[in-house]
């Protein structure tokens, strides 16, 4: 399977929000306003490495904002916040752009993306195999027996014909990293992070960060060179009840990572694959509890979850009360891992594959 640290890290927090999202293409009409304002930033910091303008960076921030906000479902009494929400995130790309123009830092490469086979996992991959034989129950096919347990290995036998080694993959370790930069004579990632929580227990969170661990890693397998760490960018928000609600706060602070860190991380990312395969393979073929709720997730972040009223039905879904979701970057990386056309419509049915006791 291919996978980003999104889709694993959701489906830790919760399975049944992550199948609902990644498999049946289940979208809010409306994206959360943390969300928005933080792609924002992340697009203006973007040009400004690429393009070191800042007035290019700020056109390129409020672009992405506004064609985002024009695909979703907005009250008119919402325009003022939106309209909030822009200015704020404008005047944090311009902080940024200031104290990024203060320090010695060298932007080596303004972002790195790449798609990592991990090693030793081989295996009859479900996802490319319901996309390269549709007519062919997974179960059925020749190669069946390649299923490996997780941290197993394939048999060393001649895989039968028509099928060749076709839909036997390794997992992939798919992502898209914020700059690489040079700084103290080192090589950093950087990472960029909006925030409101007490400063304390928010820089506790990354000192065991999995995604810029992941990330660091990746950027080393894809670059050959290892970074010494992650520098993070934490642009703060205003407290609810502050006077000035377009107040923008900087902060940076380095963390340090080690081969054994990543290393670890390799191996952690393999398990937790091997789980989210075998789990939506389970769901798909019909065993729908193999992707479990976790009600703790339901009010995260202090707001609702877009599923919450949708699991309360038992999955009845009312009608319109989603969108359908478009390819993303993980879906269209199959095609092209694959070898396969990518459709006119990015949409991936469900299969109809033969289907699994609740037992299994």
């Amino acid at each position: 399977m291919i996978a980003n640290w999104s889709r694993l890290s959701g489906f830790q927090e919760c399975r049944a929000k992550q199948f609902h999202w990644d498999e049946l293409r289940l979208k809010s009409w409306r994206e959360a306003d943390p969300l928005l304002m933080g792609g924002g930033f992340h697009v203006g910091a973007a040009v400004l490495f690429s393009e070191k303008s800042r007035e290019r960076a700020l056109v390129a921030c409020e672009k992405d904002m506004r064609d985002r906000y024009a695909q979703q479902q907005v009250l008119p009494e919402e325009r003022g916040l939106i309209e909030h929400n822009i200015e704020w995130t404008k005047r944090a790309v311009e902080k940024f752009s200031e104290h990024y123009e203060l320090q010695d830092i060298t932007v080596l490469w303004p972002e790195v993306e790449f798609c990592i086979p991990m090693p030793n996992t081989l295996h009859h991959c479900f996802f490319a195999h319901r996309l390269l034989h549709p007519k062919v129950p997974y179960d059925q096919c020749p190669l069946a027996q390649f299923h490996n347990p997780p941290g197993g290995t394939p048999h060393e036998v001649e895989p039968p014909s028509p099928f060749g080694f076709d839909c036997v993959r390794p997992h992939f370790f798919k992502g898209k990293t914020d700059a690489i930069v040079q700084w103290m004579t080192k090589i950093w990632l950087f990472e960029h992070k909006t925030n409101s929580m007490t400063p304390e227990i928010f820089y506790k969170k990354y000192l065991l960060d999995a995604q810029a661990t992941g990330y660091m890693w990746g950027i080393w397998k894809q670059l050959g060179v290892k970074p010494e760490g992650f520098i993070l960018n934490v642009i703060q928000k205003p407290r609810k009840n502050a006077k000035d609600q377009l107040w923008v706060g900087f902060e940076r602070e380095p963390y340090f990572r080690s081969n054994e860190d990543l290393d670890r991380f390799a191996l952690e990312f393999v398990e937790q694959a091997n789980d989210y395969e075998n789990a939506f393979r389970r769901a798909i073929l019909g065993n729908r509890a193999a992707v479990y709720m976790n009600t703790k997730a339901c009010t995260n972040y202090s707001r609702q979850c877009y599923y919450m009223d949708y699991c309360q039905r038992h999955f009845e879904e009312a009608p319109g009360e989603f969108a359908l979701r478009d390819n993303d970057y993980i879906n269209d990386a199959y095609f092209d891992i694959l070898g396969l056309p990518k459709p006119e419509k990015k949409l991936l049915p469900i299969i109809n594959q033969t289907e699994e006791s609740p037992d299994e």
